[in-house]
Parts: structure tokens; sequence; C-alpha cells
């Protein structure tokens, strides 16, 4: 009987040393199905600063391991030009965003995400760093948050904080036939 007391305590005290060590997502795994895994189409809005109102729409992907990426390669910005330049017309290339996420409870999602910004020449001008906190939706689909920004141009800084709302994007399993097909 004692060594069948003593198996269990192994046991348990290695699941419990085990669930110590997982991320905060149920000791059973079970909050891994309703994550950010996948491709979430975003709409921002800028809540203070210059752009304060303004509403924008962006791509993402968060992948199993913790990264993410949002694609935004060649990404040119001419609105609102870049104060250190002298050449109003001139405007920036942006990089892909990537960086990581981690689920912090079960519905609540933590992420920072990094891109640069070059000349039309190549030349690195600046940064960004954004830092945000998600709520996903009990379906799974949705989610709603905050960000906060901060980065530079050249040597303007700036900083501040948009909303976020996202939506999961998903197949569509209603494929049209090609034209001229019965």
């Amino acid at each position: 009987m004692w060594a069948l007391l003593a198996i269990g305590m192994t046991v348990v005290s290695t699941g419990v040393v085990n669930a110590q060590a997982m991320p905060k997502v149920g000791l059973l795994g079970e909050f891994k199905t309703k994550s950010l895994v996948g491709s979430w189409e975003e709409t921002f809005t800028f809540v203070d600063g210059p752009q304060k109102g303004r509403v924008g729409t962006g791509l993402a992907n968060y992948n199993s391991d913790g990264t993410l990426i949002g694609p935004e390669a060649g990404s040119i910005m001419f609105d609102p030009p870049p104060k250190h330049q002298k050449d109003p017309q001139t405007g920036l290339v942006t990089s892909d965003d990537v960086g990581a996420w981690v689920q912090t409870e079960w519905n609540i999602f933590v992420y920072t995400s990094h891109s640069l910004f070059s000349d039309f020449n190549g030349n690195l001008v600046g940064r960004l760093k954004v830092t945000g906190k998600y709520t996903l939706s009990s379906s799974g689909d949705e989610y709603d948050g905050y960000s906060f920004y901060e980065g530079n141009i050249g040597d303007t800084n700036f900083s501040g904080y948009v909303t976020n709302k996202g939506v999961r994007l998903t197949v569509d399993q209603n494929v049209p036939p090609p034209p001229n097909q019965p």
C-alpha cells in the first residue's frame, strides 16, 4: 500500500511540476483549442496623437510556435510624410511586422511586434515596436484589445495607443465553378 501511495504521489508531483512549467492554458491543454493560431484581419483605430480617430486595416498570422508575422513588406508610406525628410514627396518602405505572442489566460493573449522603416535607397531610417493585449471571444473567431506603439523615424519619436478588433480568416468552401463549366 505504501508503494502505491508513493507512486501516486510521484505521479501527482510530476504533474504539478509539469503544469507549472506549461503556459497558463489549463492542465489538460484545453485552452489551446481556442487560440490566436491562424490568419486574421484586424481593424485598428488610433486613440490619441495626431492620428487620433484614423482607422486602418491589416493582416496578421499567429503561428503555433508563438511567433507572428504581419505581411507588409514593400508597403510605402506617403501619408503623413516623415518630418525628417526635406522632400515631402519622398516616402518610406516598411518591413513585415514580426514578433512573438503568448497566451496568459484562457482567452487573453499578449504580443510584441517589430518593424523597420527604410528610405527608397534601402537605408534604415526608423523602427516601430508594438505591444498589445487581446481578449478572444468565446467563439474563438474574434478578438478585441488595445496596443501601444512606439518608434522613431530619423530624429522624430512617436508613440500612442490604438484599439484593435480582429476577425479570423476562414476557408470559403463554396468555390464557384470556372467560367463556361456546367
